[in-house]
């Protein structure tokens, strides 16, 4: 998790601690590197390879992962690359969906760009992927905790009142909030 946890920076392509976009649905911003976009391949990385006589995975000054963690990681490779999604998951009980703040006062009204901020809170300490978004406008926001987007290119008419939803996705549950407050276009 030093790596490959939500708040890693080299291995953050590769993260064990968001399981499967999958349950979040189209329009979310992609996780690289979760459970169906890298088991297959994981396998190779903490065994020698051809020739070499060192993993790729743990890289070096990372003392090598004893057996048992590499035959763990390489079950669930195994378990995933055949298609047993579901069994290699593992069965999630009383998830506790993603929640969101807004902490800066939306603006009576809008020009072409609006900045946002926001807090996501998760209680279970998963990380969250999803986006916030005003009329047509839309920012992606990854990872539990607080941060600032800036909403681009919002259209709409003279007098369009403009709903503010964000969506959200634990990699359990997909949650969608409205009504975080509505912006006049002007």
């Amino acid at each position: 998790m030093h790596c490959h946890g939500r708040d890693s920076k080299p291995g953050g392509e590769f993260r064990f601690d968001f399981f499967d976009t999958s349950k979040c649905g189209e329009g979310l911003p992609a996780v690289s590197g979760t459970a169906s976009g890298y088991a297959s391949l994981i396998g190779l990385d903490v065994e020698p390879q051809a020739g070499g006589n060192r993993p790729r995975m743990p890289p070096i000054p990372a003392s090598l992962l004893e057996d048992w963690q590499v035959e763990t990681i390489q079950r669930w490779s195994k378990r995933i690359a055949d298609g047993n999604v579901e069994e290699a998951r593992g069965e999630r009980k009383n998830n506790r969906n993603p929640r969101i703040r807004i902490t800066s006062k939306l603006p009576a009204r809008v020009g072409n760009s609006l900045r946002v901020s926001f807090v996501v809170e998760d209680s279970d300490g998963d990380p969250v992927i999803g986006h916030l978004k005003l009329g047509e406008a839309k920012a992606d926001i990854t990872g539990a905790g607080a941060g600032t987007v800036s909403l681009e290119n919002i259209t709409g008419n003279a007098g369009d009142e403009l709903t503010f939803t964000a969506e959200l996705c634990d990699g359990w549950a997909r949650v969608t909030r409205g009504n975080l407050g509505k912006v006049e276009k002007e």
